[in-house]
């Protein structure tokens, strides 16, 4: 089994905290990309670990955060 670890991105879940400038932009600054993930390319992840080419991948992680793991993760204590 496989699995995809998010970061942020807009949904219904996220938007009350993604609407505060000070949050959002507390989000922005840990991420290495800058920005919130499209569901887009949350999708694409999710359909990569479906297909073929991904049948011998297997008991993976995959990091969807635009970067944020490779901080480590830690509480999130500014948000």
């Amino acid at each position: 089994m496989n699995c995809i670890a998010p970061w942020y991105f807009r949904t219904p879940l996220t938007e009350p905290v993604l609407r505060d400038e000070s949050k959002l932009e507390k989000i922005v600054r840990r991420t290495p990309l800058r920005r919130v993930g499209e569901l887009s390319e949350l999708a694409s992840a999710a359909a990569f670990l479906c297909s073929d080419e991904a049948g011998y991948i297997t008991g993976v992680t995959l990091p969807v955060d635009g970067g944020m793991s490779i901080h480590g993760f830690s509480p999130f204590t500014e948000c």
